[in-house]
């Protein structure tokens, strides 16, 4: 009957446990038909007996499953279909079973990458940078002033209109009229005013605005300032911004006495999928912040991220010298507190972050896209503390499944506290099973935490699919399957970019009372909503906007 009531399929992830779900199925319309409870309707089979049948279902099929390292098999799809109801049983009248051998990795639950090394990821005491210019280095005071005034100036729409006009009275100055005999070319057409335009809003930006800018220059000078042990490799300069360079990536591991806790690149991405590769084989640093893009992204890319994630899993036995790799394609982190530490490169991200008060409730970020964390730190700075912001990219080799991991078993960052709302944005899953790790970890941040985390998930049309696609290599799911997952694990949706800042910045100010209702022994049975309005029509609209009683 699903096709023809158009009902949606209900999705039961075994290795999480079906006692959550049997509410679910019990509730559906054809569970409920066969069962007698619709007027008119005889009873078939007893709620008893399918549940018995569903569950020994789900047993046997996480049995012979790859998070099962004792299964002889995996069952990789099994299907009944039809079954009848016979004699008040359920019986299977064709099936279909493929199966294949256990991977030589079973899946799990946790992570069984080095998560410890997380934690000097986010607040490293000694960095290497490889990307570093020697074309920028130190500008004076006025300078520096005067580009901070100019970067901001050149964002207004003052500044437009005063180029519009401008290039506006050079292009209608009247020009000579040329004689009968002198041709006319479109050549020397005048080009329109909004191109050229255009143009140069684009050229001032370009060269004024960023040309002077460089991803690791901007790491080298803020780690610099913050008393941080940092390296830049360069094979030719021998200082930047008054830092000494070391040559080579052994000359790193020297200087340092050891492998740096975290090797920033910001390099072409064939030039750095080979830094990467001689990163594993000479252990050179804990974990790799990786900047550069055209990885899988692109279709030139899409090999060497493939490559550099096998070239990883062959360490994958030697915990020590595996390191962590947060990327490509990412902007960076921020961690606030006593040892903040940002490689956010952005217009003054920690000036953003740091107009906070003590009162001001803590919250995390966890985004796949580093322009969506960029905004969003901007947009929540006047209400909340934003104590630790990650951007991912990629996901080549951590995940958000892994950060949020890491947050709930080893803590919040040195000196920073545990958020009390999570709010996630993602593309797509970087690996089979983090769909059934996110709906674990979300539901273990409600209850033993109470910690609330807001999703907003990206590629819901094949527009955005492909969109995803082609900016952080994301294989986009069915967006209505993994709502309800979500939900169903304790998340809180976001359908709009204004419903995600809405939802993390009211669950925020409402967390001490949302964790009261969450980890309180005693839970109320019903929960009030108050609402004031002074017009009759939004009283109505936010009685409509309330979920129904049930």
């Amino acid at each position: 009957y699903m096709g023809e009531l158009s009902l949606a399929p209900i999705v039961m992830p075994v290795a999480l446990g079906l006692d959550s779900w049997m509410p679910v199925l019990r509730s559906s319309p054809v569970v409920r038909m066969i069962t007698g409870e619709y007027r008119g309707t005889a009873q078939m089979i007893e709620w008893a007996t399918v549940e018995a049948a569903v569950r020994s279902f789900g047993e046997g099929i996480l049995h012979f499953s790859a998070y099962n390292p004792n299964a002889s098999f995996v069952i990789d799809e099994i299907e009944v279909n039809p079954a009848a109801v016979c004699g008040g049983r359920l019986v299977a009248l064709d099936s279909v079973l493929r199966t294949s051998p256990l991977p030589s990795v079973p899946q799990s639950l946790t992570s069984t990458k080095p998560l410890a090394k997380v934690r000097p990821l986010l607040q490293p005491r000694s960095i290497g940078l490889v990307g570093c210019s020697e074309k920028i280095q130190h500008s004076t005071l006025p300078e520096k002033a005067a580009r901070a005034l100019f970067r901001r100036f050149a964002r207004t729409a003052i500044f437009e209109r005063i180029l519009e006009r401008v290039v506006a009275n050079i292009f209608s100055r009247p020009s000579k009229t040329p004689s009968s005999d002198t041709p006319t070319t479109t050549a020397t057409a005048a080009k329109p005013v909004s191109g050229v335009r255009h143009s140069l809003l684009q050229f001032l930006r370009r060269v004024v605005i960023q040309g002077s800018f460089n991803p690791c220059n901007y790491v080298l000078e803020y780690a610099s300032r913050a008393g941080i042990a940092v390296y830049p490799v360069h094979p030719r300069a021998d200082t930047l911004l008054g830092k000494k360079c070391v040559k080579s990536l052994q000359d790193l591991k020297s200087a340092n006495g050891g492998p740096v806790d975290v090797l920033i690149v910001g390099i072409p991405a064939t030039d750095a999928a080979q830094l990467v590769k001689a990163c594993f084989d000479g252990h050179i640093t804990e974990s790799i912040q990786l900047f550069s893009a055209g990885f899988g992204e692109t279709e030139v890319g899409r090999h060497l991220q493939v490559e550099l994630t096998q070239a990883l899993a062959a360490l994958d036995s030697d915990p020590t010298r595996r390191p962590l790799i947060n990327g490509p394609n990412t902007v960076g982190n921020w961690v606030s507190g006593p040892h903040q530490f940002n490689t956010i490169f952005a217009d003054d991200p920690a000036g953003l972050m740091s107009k906070r008060t003590a009162t001001q409730p803590p919250i995390a970020l966890l985004c796949q896209s580093g322009g969506f964390a960029v905004a969003r730190l901007s947009s929540f700075s006047p209400l909340a503390h934003s104590c630790m912001c990650v951007t991912v990219g990629n996901q080549m080799d951590l995940s958000a499944c892994d950060f949020l991991e890491n947050l709930l078993r080893n803590g919040p960052p040195e000196g920073t506290p545990m958020p009390l709302v999570v709010g996630v944005y993602l593309e797509g899953m970087a690996q089979p099973g983090d769909g059934v790790r996110l709906m674990s970890l979300i539901t273990e941040a409600r209850r033993e935490h109470g910690i609330t985390v807001v999703v907003y998930k990206a590629g819901r049309t094949s527009a955005g699919q492909n969109a995803v696609a082609t900016h952080t290599a994301s294989m986009a799911s069915d967006y209505s399957m993994f709502e309800r997952l979500l939900k169903h694990s304790g998340a809180v949706m976001a359908n709009t970019l204004e419903d995600f800042n809405i939802l993390v910045a009211t669950a925020a100010l409402l967390a001490p009372k949302l964790t009261h209702l969450i980890r309180g022994a005693a839970k109320p049975p019903k929960v009030g909503v108050y609402g004031v309005t002074n017009s009759g029509f939004l009283k109505c609209v936010m009685a409509d906007s309330l979920p129904s009683p049930d």
